[in-house]
């Protein structure tokens, strides 16, 4: 692999992280809100738990494809969508 596929990877695999970490701040910042108004309208009544639950399977799997540990398989779908897609401009 010659420098310039190299350079293009790594600024790839780079907007990849830091896509991650603005969706792991907005997810913070987001839950943040939640708990407070969570505690202040209903303190009896915990539902946070589940924008948690889901969301944060959400931000797993983005953090597994941001940092290359998805599958194969999600990767090797993921080369053969470019090239088709590639292939019909």
């Amino acid at each position: 692999m010659d420098e310039q596929k190299k350079l293009a990877l790594a600024k790839r695999q780079v907007a990849k992280i830091m896509g991650f970490y603005i969706h792991l701040a907005a997810f913070i910042l987001v839950m943040t809100a939640l708990v407070v108004a969570n505690l202040i309208l209903s303190p009896n009544l915990w539902l946070v738990q589940w924008p948690f639950l889901i969301w944060g399977v959400g931000l797993l799997a983005h953090g597994l494809c941001a940092f290359g540990r998805m599958p194969r398989l999600i990767s090797n779908w993921r080369q053969r969508k470019i090239k088709e897609i590639k292939d019909r401009m």
